[in-house]
């Protein structure tokens, strides 16, 4: 999983990972929600969003579940 640092004190000045700079550049689309923030690639299409998105869910609800079971 990738990182990026957000300092809690200025200057704040955010990290961006060096393997990520080559995707990322320039203006970003963000949608943020509750407890998340969403940096699409670039050119992504939405279908392909959508669908990185719908695995990072099962991803957090099996996580979820083997928490529960600790």
């Amino acid at each position: 999983m990738q990182k990026v640092s957000i300092p809690t004190k200025p200057p704040i000045r955010v990290y961006w990972p060096k393997n990520l700079q080559n995707d990322y550049s320039g203006e970003l689309d963000i949608r943020e929600g509750v407890c998340t923030l969403v940096i699409p690639k670039p050119g992504a299409k939405s279908k392909d969003i959508a669908k990185d998105l719908e695995l990072a869910s099962k991803e957090f609800k099996n996580k979820a579940e083997m928490e529960d079971e600790e």
